[in-house]
């Protein structure tokens, strides 16, 4: 079961350190499931596949309309730019998109189906914090081509910390796939729920699986 597509970013989420082009953190998954949890159908990452269909080379992305803009808000409607792929599940013609900035240093941008019919963790759950009463300024910045669609996001100093541009988003019943482009020497923390150092390694590949809900 795919999720809808939510995230956050915090001040320390990516950065660049010029001149780094290895990285000497090593570590070793380990799952948070129990192990009868994992027993099922063969599960195998279509970067490992080489049958497996590319939904970059055949879906058509998005476009967004009707964008409309606070100081803290902007939502948008994101209409499938061309024919279905349907390259893993079904595509989704109408999404919402969202982005709201919770404090000075956390961006919060989601996007997800129109009737949400997409599974959502409960926010009891998830214990997202609360947003700041206001945010007089934010540290990031929120930019984005309407189509197709593409954001990227830039902190105050200029600095790219995610960006979309040249990928298409992929939004299907039982696949969602963004793509941010990574400058040499990136750092990335986090992602997944996985028990591993807090620093991934370079040119790091993970599929995340809805049984790590």
């Amino acid at each position: 079961m795919a999720m809808i597509l939510s995230f956050v970013l915090f001040f320390l989420l990516a950065q660049t350190i010029v001149g780094q082009t290895t990285s000497t953190t090593s570590f070793r998954v380990l799952p948070t499931v129990a192990s009868w949890a994992t027993i099922g159908v063969a599960q195998t990452p279509t970067v490992t596949n080489p049958n497996a269909v590319i939904a970059q080379d055949i879906c058509p992305g998005y476009s967004l309309s009707n964008v409309q803009k606070t100081d803290r808000r902007l939502t948008g409607s994101l209409s499938i730019n061309g024919s279905a792929c349907n390259a893993y599940g079904r595509d989704y013609s109408n999404l919402t998109l969202t982005v709201y900035y919770d404090t000075e240093t956390r961006l919060h941008v989601t996007i997800e189906d129109d009737d949400q019919a997409q599974y959502r963790i409960p926010d009891n759950l998830v214990n997202i914090p609360a947003p700041d009463p206001s945010v007089s300024n934010p540290a990031y910045s929120f930019e984005y081509n309407e189509s197709p669609f593409e954001f990227w996001v830039t902190r105050n100093d200029g600095e790219v910390l995610f960006d979309t541009r040249g990928w298409k988003l992929v939004f299907e019943t039982q696949y969602i796939e963004l793509t941010t482009n990574m400058e040499e020497g990136y750092n990335v923390y986090g992602l997944g729920e996985v028990i591993h150092s807090l620093r991934l390694q370079e040119n790091f590949t993970r599929t995340m699986w809805a049984k790590y809900v």
